[in-house]
């Protein structure tokens, strides 16, 4: 049985190489693919939406790998790349074995 909601949420998520959500990690509670949202145009209010894979799971889990960075685009402004630095925000609270 998968954990609640709230769970994920505190966990915090880090981005999951897609090839391995594919092969290793379908079956773990811990990796999901995820729809997320991107504020596109700032000005707008314009929304886009991609799915993107991410786990929860222990830091030391030997499966674990981010992948390439995402580019995150923006209207009339440089795309940003996420290189893991969101990552380290989200899972800043917990240990390698949590």
């Amino acid at each position: 049985m998968s954990p609640k909601l709230q769970i994920y949420e505190e966990r915090g998520a880090r981005l999951l190489s897609k090839n391995l959500w594919k092969t290793k990690c379908f079956k773990c509670i811990w990796a999901n693919m995820e729809n997320v949202e991107i504020q596109w145009d700032f000005d707008k209010n314009i929304k886009k939406y991609r799915f993107e894979n991410f786990c929860y799971g222990p830091k030391a889990c030997k499966f674990y790998k981010m992948g390439r960075p995402r580019s995150v685009p923006y209207k009339n402004r440089d795309s940003a790349i996420d290189d893991g630095y969101l990552d380290e925000l989200c899972t800043e609270g917990r240990d390698e074995d949590d």
